[in-house]
C-alpha cells in the first residue's frame, strides 16, 4: 500500500495526465505551507522553477490540500489535518553542519518515528544516492545513544563528536531513525530524504 507522499500527493483522476513533478518536490512544498507563502518565495526556497512550482501548487489546490489567494498559498483544514498525521512519523527535518561524518559536505537529516522498514537499507541508500546525494547514513537511537547500525565500537568512537551533535539537535526517543544525507547541492539532499520517505510508504 502506498503512503501519503505517493498516494495523496500524486493521485490523479481516472483520465487525468500523470503529474509532471516529483513526489518529493510536492512533499517539500506541502511541508512548508503551514503559513501562507507566495509562489515565487516558495519556488526559491525549494530551488525549483516557477513553472514546476505552479504545477505543484495547482495539484495541491485541486486535491483540497491548500487554499490559494493573491497573498499566497496555505494549507486548508484538510491539509493541516494530514500534516499533523504526517508529523507523527516525520518528526523533524533539519540542516546539519558539515563534518567528517558527512565527508565535509553540507547535510540535512530527517527524523522518523514508528516507521517500519519494508525494504533493504542498502537499497534505500542506493535510491537516495540516485536522487542526487553524494552519500547517506542511517542512524538509530538505541539505549539512549545515536548509533550507526550495526553497532561497531571503533566506528562509534571515531564519529562520537558528530553523533553527540546530532543527538542534541533532535528530540530523540528509543527506536527513532535519523536519515542523514549529504552532498554538494542542499536541494538534491533534501529531495533524496523525501524520496526515502516515499519509498518507506510514509
Amino acid at each position: 500500500m502506498r503512503g501519503f507522499i505517493q498516494h495523496i500527493l500524486l493521485e490523479r483522476g481516472k483520465y487525468g495526465p500523470a503529474p509532471r513533478f516529483a513526489a518529493e518536490d510536492a512533499a517539500r512544498a506541502f511541508w512548508r505551507l503551514e503559513r501562507r507563502t507566495g509562489r515565487a518565495a516558495l519556488a526559491h526556497s525549494l530551488g525549483i522553477g516557477e513553472g514546476t512550482m505552479r504545477t505543484v501548487l495547482r495539484s495541491l489546490y485541486v486535491k483540497g490540500l491548500i487554499d490559494s489567494a493573491p497573498s499566497g498559498h496555505k494549507l486548508t483544514a484538510k491539509g493541516f489535518t494530514i500534516l499533523q498525521k504526517l508529523r507523527k512519523k516525520i518528526i523533524s527535518l533539519k540542516q546539519v553542519p558539515a563534518s567528517p561524518l558527512t565527508f565535509e559536505f553540507p547535510a540535512s537529516a530527517i527524523q522518523l518515528r514508528g516507521v517500519r522498514f519494508r525494504m533493504d537499507t542498502l537499497t534505500l541508500r542506493d535510491e537516495m544516492v540516485r536522487s542526487g546525494l553524494s552519500g547517506c547514513t542511517l542512524l538509530r537511537f538505541d539505549n539512549g545513544r545515536l548509533i550507526i547500525p550495526p553497532f561497531h565500537a571503533p566506528t562509534h568512537a571515531k564519529y562520537a563528536p558528530q553523533l553527540n551533535t546530532l543527538t542534541k539537535l533532535f528530540s530523540l526517543e528509543e527506536g527513532d531513525i535519523v536519515l542523514l544525507g549529504y552532498g554538494k547541492n542542499k536541494v538534491d539532499v533534501e529531495r533524496g530524504l523525501w524520496k526515502a520517505c516515499a519509498l518507506l510508504n510514509i
